[in-house]
């Protein structure tokens, strides 16, 4: 084998290019660990304390999260992270987060139709409430696919064939 791209490179490129675009940068590092939905709530409290300085920041973080499955839904620990911030942010159309696997599959089995995780925007706040999405009734559920199927915020990829990290992006404009 030949390693290719250590977690702590890919996340230093990330950040070189929210840095490039202008972005304050919160580096939370390259392994993160913790419940998701956890994780979520504290990335969230940060964003929302830097939309209340107007701060244009970048919060970014790898890493593998965890999800202690209680419901009967689908998903992976990505997607439960985008979920919960979804769920937090939902007034917050200025804060937009993207959570993805770079293998391409994140609580899948590695077919081609397994999401890499998910996205938000103010486009998913707006289809949440149009569509009578409840974030938090399907973060109980742990059913965050069947959520990101209705609002389009799947990232959906493939498999990449790498595993080189999770990566987490919040940006506050």
């Amino acid at each position: 084998f030949e390693l290719i791209a250590r977690p702590k490179a890919s996340l230093d490129a990330a950040i070189k290019l929210a840095r490039d675009a202008g972005y304050e940068i919160i580096d939370l590092g390259a392994d993160l660990e913790g419940e998701a939905r956890s994780v979520a709530a504290e990335h969230a409290r940060l964003a929302l304390q830097a939309r209340a300085g107007g701060k244009r920041l970048a919060i970014l973080s790898g890493g593998e999260l965890t999800v202690t499955v209680r419901g009967n839904g689908r998903g992976g620990p990505n997607q439960e992270y985008a979920l919960a911030l979804a769920a937090l942010l939902k007034d917050a159309p200025d804060i937009s987060a993207l959570a993805a696997d770079t293998d391409g599959a994140d609580g899948g089995a590695g077919s081609a139709s397994d999401p890499a995780g998910a996205l938000i925007d103010a486009t998913t706040f707006t289809k949440m409430k149009s569509l009578g999405l409840d974030a938090k009734a399907c973060l109980d559920d742990n059913d965050a696919t069947t959520f990101f199927t209705a609002t389009g915020d799947l990232v959906l990829t493939g498999p990449t064939l790498t595993n080189v990290n999770d990566i987490r992006v919040i940006l506050v404009d």
